[in-house]
């Protein structure tokens, strides 16, 4: 029949079970970036951790956004507040972190406060976002704007309904 659906055999339901489970956040990724972490805890950094650690995470952290974008999986369907805004100034956080971080440690240095403490971590976290928004809001958001005034771009629906960008001829 040409307009017969084919079924699915028992050997792809089997595939489709394995990758489902790799996919999965709970036992997949979760447990791969637990691993990575897992694989330093120590006084010292053996070479197999070193080889080991960053592999397993990235892994995990690739599953997660997977997860994240598949829409058959849980994570596509929830809303996470804030999470665009973290995500437009997450290239800022990335080139303002060290310099953020060396006056942080400079800081809890001259105040006695240990480098590894609770306090410290939170202290680092919360000035790298402030400066991040800081540096997106001063530099790439106005930059941004000027892009888009001067070098817009044509932009088409798709079948999926999603805009495309085309390239603009000249």
């Amino acid at each position: 029949m040409p307009g017969k659906i084919p079924q699915p055999t028992s050997a792809s339901r089997s595939a489709r079970f394995k990758l489902g489970f790799i996919i999965q956040p709970g036992p997949g990724s979760i447990h791969l970036i637990a691993f990575g972490l897992y694989l330093v805890e120590g006084d010292y950094l053996s070479v197999a951790a070193a080889i080991w650690q960053f592999p397993l995470i990235a892994l995990g952290m690739a599953v997660l956004l997977i997860c994240a974008v598949s829409p058959r999986l849980p994570f596509r369907r929830v809303a996470i507040p804030g999470a665009a805004f973290i995500a437009s100034i997450a290239y800022s956080a990335y080139l303002i972190q060290k310099l953020v971080i060396h006056f942080v440690a400079q800081f809890c240095t001259t105040h006695n406060l240990a480098l590894t403490s609770v306090p410290a971590l939170v202290l680092v976290e919360i000035c790298v976002y402030a400066a991040a928004i800081i540096l997106f809001l001063a530099v790439e958001r106005p930059f941004l704007q000027l892009r888009h005034r001067f070098a817009p771009r044509a932009s088409v629906r798709t079948d999926a309904g999603t805009c495309a960008a085309l390239p603009i001829k000249r």
